[in-house]
């Protein structure tokens, strides 16, 4: 729930302040959240022993990959020179 929770509110530019008024923004059985009259989508990843969550208005469930060392050195390399 904590991951769902932090991936909703990065999604809409709020702290988690936002949980203070005791609403329920989130379904955590159905992956979905809905804020101001818009529907938003949660996929929810285990990845070697960690979660991970990722709040979207698209219904299209995110891809994961796993990069290697190498793969972000080249990464770190080129974008932040």
């Amino acid at each position: 729930m904590w991951t769902e929770r932090e991936a909703f509110a990065k999604q809409i530019g709020v702290g988690l302040s936002v949980f203070e008024d005791g609403r329920r923004y989130i379904d955590h059985e159905r992956g979905t959240a809905e804020y101001r009259g818009t529907e938003l989508y949660i996929s929810t990843f285990e990845l070697e022993g960690h979660t991970l969550s990722v709040c979207s208005e698209y219904h299209e469930s995110p891809r994961l990959c796993q990069l290697s060392r190498g793969d972000i050195l080249r990464l770190a390399d080129r974008y932040l020179k």
